[in-house]
């Protein structure tokens, strides 16, 4: 079994299940000059060291209907030099310490409204879940290990916006769906929290069919790319962080009315 180190997520590499598919395969991060508590290798250990308050979710945020806000928005904390960033999807914290771990489940209660859930049992013994939310265009995917045991894996959500969610309004920044690779990195809030690089890829990300990644405390940013284009944004939950697999933020939620 092969890892290599992404900040605070060790990412495996050999295996063949569903959280390397997510993934788009073996990640290869940009070259490491320091080392964690734990003496592995990283440039980006710093932010799991570093003590931070992200403000409890609401229910149905305002960034979520406004039509001129961006998708993606990444808080930045730290320092200028150790930058910490977090992002919101919809403008729900994915975040997994304090009262911000609610933003997920926030995310998927809201929006719940014409879910479709699919279960494929594997020959692991385990189920292989994903869910829809046409709501948000997006799809979550995760392992139903037994009756209380659910390990989620990420969640994907293409581009554009539904109509009702605005369409074609700003992905990050001011950016778009259609961009390109480099414009995301010049993205001041990108710029500012992660330096302006890719912390990983996935392959076929320079041919321009990937995905690219920023490590953020408690998993993956990532930036789905088709023919150079952007296409879709995720969320990698980090396979370690064990406050995700919390089975409350999973139970499967009573629709909203006006969602």
């Amino acid at each position: 079994m092969r890892a290599r180190q992404v900040g605070s997520i060790v990412v495996l590499c050999s295996l063949s299940g569903s959280l390397t598919a997510s993934l788009g395969g073996c990640l290869a991060a940009k070259p490491k000059s320091e080392t964690t508590a734990g003496n592995l290798p990283t440039d980006y250990g710093a932010e799991a060291q570093t003590s931070i308050q992200v403000e409890a979710p609401i229910s149905a945020p305002a960034e979520r209907d406004d039509k001129k806000a961006a998708l993606i928005r990444v808080a930045v904390f730290g320092s200028s030099s150790q930058p910490v960033g977090v992002p919101y999807l919809y403008g729900y914290p994915l975040y997994a310490d304090g009262g911000a771990l609610q933003g997920v489940r926030l995310l998927r209660q809201d929006n719940w409204g014409g879910a479709e859930r699919t279960d494929q049992p594997g020959p692991d013994g385990v189920v292989h879940v994903t869910e829809r939310l046409p709501a948000l265009n997006c799809e979550f995917t995760g392992i139903q290990e037994d009756e209380t045991k659910y390990v989620p894996i990420s969640v994907e959500c293409d581009l554009p916006a539904p109509r009702d969610r605005g369409g074609v309004r700003p992905v990050i920044g001011s950016i778009g769906a259609g961009a390109r690779p480099a414009a995301v990195l010049q993205d001041p809030s990108i710029e500012k929290a992660f330096l302006g690089e890719w912390h990983a890829k996935s392959q076929g990300f320079d041919a321009g069919d990937g995905v690219g990644y920023f490590d953020t405390p408690h998993g993956l940013l990532g930036f789905k790319f088709k023919n150079g284009k952007l296409a879709a944004v995720s969320f990698t939950f980090a396979p370690p962080e064990q406050r995700w697999r919390t089975q409350e933020l999973w139970s499967e939620p009573i629709a909203n009315e006006g969602t």
